[in-house]
C-alpha cells in the first residue's frame, strides 16, 4: 500500500526536514521520494544524472501546497532508492515512473525533469501520453537531436567511477559544472557530492553511457506531444547549448513558453529557486486554468 500524505512543508523548512517516504514498485524496486503538499494536482519531478529528489528541495515549498501535491522522487541506482545491478537505462527509467504513478494512484500529472530527467521524460511523454497533463523540461538534451557519442572525456570519467574514493575524485571534478560559477560556494559543492557518491556504481557507468549513445527520437514523434511544455534553461548552463533548446521548442508543438532563468547555470532550480519557480507556476497557472 502506499505511504500516506504528508502535510505541506513550510517555506523556508531545511532541506533535510523534507521526510523521505519508501515504495515498493510490482518490478521489485525500492523507489524512495518526497512529497510535499495536498492539492489537486499532482507532479512528479525528476532529477538529473548523479544527483537525487533533493535537487527540489528549494522549490519544493515554491509550489502552492493547496493547488499541488509534488512527488519528487529519486531514480533507481540513485539518492534513497534501490541499487539494482541491472536495468540502468531509459527505458527501465520509463517503466518505473509508470510503476510509481500508479503506485501513488496518479492517472495524471504534471511532469517536470531535469537534465537527464528531463531527456527521459521526452521518452516517457510519448510511451505514456494519456498520463501527463503538462511538461516541464529544465535544462535538458533533444532526445530529436543524434547522439553525441563518447569522447574521450566521457570515456574517462565512465571508467573512472569504482567505489566512494573514486567517485569522489569524478565529482570533485565536475560538481562545479553544474553551476554558474559566480553561485558556486563550498557549501553547495558539498551539498551536491554528499548527494552524489549515494549513487551506485552501475547507475552512473550505464545511464552516462546511454546518454551519449541512446539512440535519438525520430522527429515525426516529436509532433505527438501536444501537451502544454514549458522549456527551461539557465543562462549559463554548461551543458546544454542553445541548440539543444531550440530543437525542443521547434519540435515540441506542445511548446508555450521557453525561458531562460538569469544568473543561472545547470541547476536554476538550486541557483535560482524564487526565479525558476516563479516562471513554473505562471506556466502551470495558464495551462490548468481551474484545476
Amino acid at each position: 500500500m502506499a505511504p500516506q500524505g504528508q502535510p505541506a512543508a513550510p517555506q523556508g523548512r531545511a532541506a533535510q526536514e523534507v521526510k523521505i517516504e519508501h515504495v515498493m514498485l510490482p518490478s521489485g524496486l525500492d523507489m524512495a521520494y518526497r512529497r510535499v503538499g495536498h492539492g489537486k494536482v499532482p507532479i512528479v519531478l525528476v532529477h538529473g544524472y548523479s544527483l537525487s529528489s533533493a535537487e527540489w528541495t528549494k522549490v519544493l515549498p515554491l509550489l502552492p501546497a493547496e493547488r499541488y501535491t509534488a512527488y519528487a522522487v529519486d531514480l533507481r541506482g540513485f539518492g534513497d532508492s534501490g541499487k539494482p545491478e541491472d536495468g540502468n537505462d531509459f527505458a527501465h527509467l520509463v517503466a518505473d515512473l509508470a510503476e510509481f504513478m500508479d503506485a501513488m494512484h496518479l492517472g495524471r500529472a504534471v511532469m517536470i525533469g531535469h537534465s537527464m530527467g528531463g531527456a527521459l521524460l521526452q521518452d516517457f511523454v510519448l510511451a505514456h501520453p494519456q498520463r501527463v497533463c503538462a511538461l516541464v523540461l529544465s535544462d535538458a538534451f533533444a532526445r530529436n537531436e543524434p547522439p553525441l557519442g563518447i569522447s574521450d572525456a566521457v570515456r574517462k570519467r565512465i571508467d573512472g567511477y569504482g567505489g566512494i574514493d573514486a567517485n569522489r575524485r569524478v565529482f570533485e571534478a565536475t560538481i562545479p559544472r553544474y553551476f554558474d560559477a559566480a553561485n558556486l560556494t563550498s557549501t553547495d559543492a558539498q551539498i551536491f557530492l554528499a548527494d552524489a557518491l549515494k549513487a551506485s556504481d552501475p547507475a552512473l557507468k550505464g545511464l552516462l553511457a546511454e546518454e551519449y549513445t541512446i539512440l535519438n527520437i525520430p522527429a515525426e514523434r516529436y509532433r505527438e506531444i501536444t501537451v502544454p511544455t514549458l522549456i527551461v534553461v539557465g543562462a549559463h548552463d554548461g551543458f546544454v547549448p542553445l541548440k539543444q533548446v531550440m530543437a525542443l521548442t521547434d519540435a515540441i508543438p506542445g511548446v508555450r513558453l521557453t525561458a531562460v532563468i538569469p544568473r543561472a547555470g545547470h541547476t536554476p532550480m538550486w541557483e535560482q529557486p524564487q526565479s525558476w519557480a516563479e516562471t513554473v507556476r505562471n506556466f502551470l497557472e495558464a495551462v490548468l486554468p481551474g484545476r
